[in-house]
């Protein structure tokens, strides 16, 4: 049933701190261009991006505005989830409340003081990424093994994508994350871990299709370990993998009713790809090292393949997003190795050159995800 929250009771509810592994995976705010976040526009008519951010005791956190043109931060706006995301779909904004909240919020774009609605969507669902597509929001539940389907208009549930085909033999559900969509059709990444006597093992990931319409899942490809969408590219859908069996940590593009290409092997770098976006000919992808040690941002050139190194970080970099302005906004956390040395903020980086623009945008809290408008 949908139920609304006052802003004061969720700051109340705001308390304890998820873990990481069960916060499903980071950085699904990428552009797939049907928002306009495909570099096709090339303004920003004052847009904004909507910034969840979260304290450093993840006992808080609180969505914020920073604008496009001018890098002006409006802080702290909203309290929500410790654990939260946004998208941007469908002229909405969604704002995710995920593991332990487990609630959707609608916004108007630029009316923060109240959601439209906020729906429950299931205790411990961890709803994770939202897209609009065929006039049906899909609300992908990352502890369960379905893609909500509600009505946007209203909030209420009318079915599911159901995924139970592709589980990964714990019976829990194979941890369906980000969501892109292209000529309606959806396409929702599946981490697909094994959480078996609490071990949590890659069985490998995968990206399945669905109908917009009917809801039917329609085809699949494997791609790796902890699979993510980054967005459409050149009528194909990009997807990344950590290295998984024989196939290596890369970025693949996925072609409709076709096969599924390695674009970009990334074994040379020692990092696994942890989050990314899509502007132009480009993902720009932040890294990881495999024990978590180190992080890089990366761009990576879809067409040659070809992979150039933007920075080198100990700090925990958490998404990444691009605009038509042909930026793209990563977010920063606190390192694991020296919390101190690292401050948060969200460094903005020019995709054509791959070169940070300027000093990074600092909030109260520590940001976690971004959508534009």
């Amino acid at each position: 049933m949908i139920r609304i929250f006052d802003l004061f009771s969720l700051s109340l509810l705001v308390g304890c701190a998820p873990s990481v592994e069960d916060s499903g995976p980071v950085g699904s705010g990428a552009a797939d261009g049907s928002d306009g976040a495909d570099g096709s526009d090339g303004s920003d008519g004052g847009a904004l991006a909507y910034v969840t951010g979260v304290s450093a005791d993840y006992a808080t956190g609180a969505l914020s505005t920073v604008t496009v043109a001018g890098r002006t931060v409006d802080d702290n706006l909203v309290p929500i989830a410790s654990d939260a995301a946004v998208a941007f779909s469908g002229g909405a904004l969604w704002q995710l409340n995920r593991y332990g909240f487990d609630t959707l919020r609608k916004y108007t774009p630029g009316a923060l003081s109240a959601p439209q609605w906020e729906v429950e969507l299931g205790d411990l669902s961890n709803p994770t990424d939202a897209e609009v597509c065929a006039g049906r929001l899909f609300v992908s539940l990352y502890g369960t093994a379905r893609v909500a389907i509600l009505d946007p208009d209203t909030g209420l549930v009318t079915g599911a994508v159901d995924l139970s085909d592709h589980g990964d033999g714990d019976g829990v559900g194979p941890e369906p994350g980000g969501i892109v969509s292209l000529d309606g059709r959806l396409y929702v990444s599946l981490d697909r871990l094994d959480r078996t006597d609490g071990a949590w093992s890659d069985a490998g990931g995968r990206v399945v299709e669905a109908d917009c319409e009917t809801g039917a899942v329609t085809d699949a490809w494997d791609v790796g370990g902890n699979s993510g969408v980054l967005g459409v590219w050149d009528g194909r859908v990009v997807a990344s993998g950590r290295a998984h069996g024989d196939q290596p940590a890369g970025i693949y593009a996925l072609t409709p009713g076709g096969d599924a290409e390695l674009v970009a092997d990334l074994t040379s770098t020692g990092h696994d790809p942890s989050a990314g976006a899509i502007w132009g000919d480009v993902a720009v992808v932040a890294t990881v090292a495999p024990d978590y040690s180190g992080y890089a941002l990366r761009c990576v050139d879809l067409v040659t393949g070809a992979i150039t190194t933007a920075t080198s970080t100990d700090a925990f970099l958490t998404s990444v997003a691009t605009h038509p302005g042909g930026e793209a906004w990563v977010t920063m956390g606190w390192s694991w190795l020296d919390p101190a040395g690292s401050p948060p903020g969200i460094q903005v980086y020019d995709v054509e050159t791959c070169a940070p623009l300027g000093v990074p945008i600092t909030l109260s809290l520590a940001p976690t995800s971004i959508a534009f408008e």
